[in-house]
C-alpha cells in the first residue's frame, strides 16, 4: 500500500511565514488549505502521515480524528498534559461532543497532578457524558515532560506528539508554542492492525490507564 506524506518542507515555509514578524493569527487561506490536505488524507485510500508544528495545525488535526471517530464509531483514548482549551477550543470541543453523540467511547489520561482552569471544559463533558468519556488524573507531573501525548483513534488513526515541557505560562497564540507531532491516518478498509505504531500506543494507553493515579516517589527517598 502506497504511503502519502505531508512534512518538514510544508513545515518550514509555515514557519518562516511572515519572518519575524509572524502573525499571531493563522492567514484562513493558509488554514483552508490544511484542513483541505487533513481531509483528503483521512478520506484518502492509502495511508497517508502529516507532520504538524503549530496549535492552529494540531486544532485542525484534531478535529479530522474526531470525524474519523464518528464516522466508524471508534474508541478515541487520549494522552495529554493538561487538555488545554488553546488546543480543545470551540470548534474542536463541539467535534468532540459530535463523537460522544455518534456513541463513541472517549478515555482521557491527565498527566498532571490538577486539572487547571483551562481544562474544566474536559470536567463539564464528562458530567453530561458520564458513561461515553471518562477522565483520570496520573496525580502526578513526575516524568510528565519526558511522556510523549498522543491521540489514538481505534486502529484507523493517530496524532503523536514529541515531548515537551509542561505549558503554564507559556505566550500562546496560532503558532506559539511549538508541539511537533505526527499525524497518521489508514483507509476504512485497511485499519492499522498490522503497524507497530498503533500496537505500542495501544499498549502504552491501557498500562498507564490501569496505574493510574501513580504513585509519587520522592526524588530524596
Amino acid at each position: 500500500m502506497s504511503t502519502m506524506t505531508h512534512g518538514p518542507l510544508f513545515i518550514d515555509q509555515l514557519r518562516s511565514h511572515g519572518g519575524s514578524s509572524r502573525p499571531a493569527l493563522v492567514d484562513p487561506d493558509v488554514a483552508g488549505q490544511f484542513a483541505d490536505r487533513l481531509r483528503q488524507a483521512r478520506q484518502g485510500d492509502s495511508k497517508a502521515s502529516i507532520t504538524t508544528l503549530f496549535p492552529w495545525q494540531a486544532r485542525l488535526a484534531i478535529i479530522e480524528l474526531f470525524e474519523v471517530a464518528r464516522e466508524g464509531g471508534a474508541e478515541i483514548r487520549i494522552l495529554t498534559g493538561c487538555a488545554s482549551d488553546w488546543v480543545y477550543n470551540d470548534a474542536v470541543q463541539k467535534k468532540f461532543e459530535a463523537a460522544l453523540e455518534a456513541g463513541c467511547h472517549v478515555r482521557v489520561l491527565v498527566w498532571n497532578d490538577k486539572l487547571g482552569s483551562s481544562s474544566h471544559w474536559l470536567l463539564r463533558l464528562a458530567d453530561r457524558w458520564p458513561e461515553a468519556l471518562e477522565v483520570q488524573l496520573t496525580e502526578t507531573r513526575q516524568r510528565g515532560e519526558d511522556v510523549p501525548h498522543f491521540f489514538l483513534v481505534g486502529s484507523q488513526a493517530y496524532r503523536y506528539e514529541s515531548p515537551h515541557p509542561y505549558l503554564n505560562e507559556v505566550e500562546v497564540d496560532d503558532f506559539t508554542p511549538e508541539l511537533k507531532s505526527m499525524v497518521c491516518f489508514w483507509p476504512k478498509d485497511s485499519a492499522g492492525d498490522d503497524d507497530d505504531k498503533i500496537h505500542q500506543l495501544d499498549e502504552s494507553f491501557e498500562r498507564l490507564w490501569a496505574a493510574a493515579p501513580f504513585e509519587v516517589i520522592d526524588p530524596q527517598d
